[in-house]
């Protein structure tokens, strides 16, 4: 059984044409830094995703990157690559 809520889109509006499920369990986010951290700093995302998608797909970014799984509602990182670690120190 899934579970799920109705969200408006755009604008605010919720009307029967700009109403869409989002699966609550699509929760999870990656985002990264792409190429050299010391060079570039725009933390880019991805859109939700279930946790075990999220962190399987942090495997696909290039080792150097600054990557991170990060929970869309409370900001809850529960993955990070060694070089995101070691940029926060």
């Amino acid at each position: 059984m899934s579970t799920s809520i109705l969200l408006p889109v755009a604008n605010n509006v919720v009307n029967q044409e700009s109403v869409q499920t989002v699966d609550m369990r699509n929760v999870w986010i990656v985002k990264y830094v792409a190429g050299n951290p010391a060079m570039y700093k725009k933390v880019r995302q991805t859109d939700p995703m279930t946790r075990s998608k999220a962190i399987e797909l942090t495997k696909e970014f290039h080792p150097k990157w600054r990557v991170w799984v990060q929970r869309v509602d409370s900001n809850e990182r529960i993955y990070e690559t060694e070089i995101e670690k070691e940029w926060l120190d």
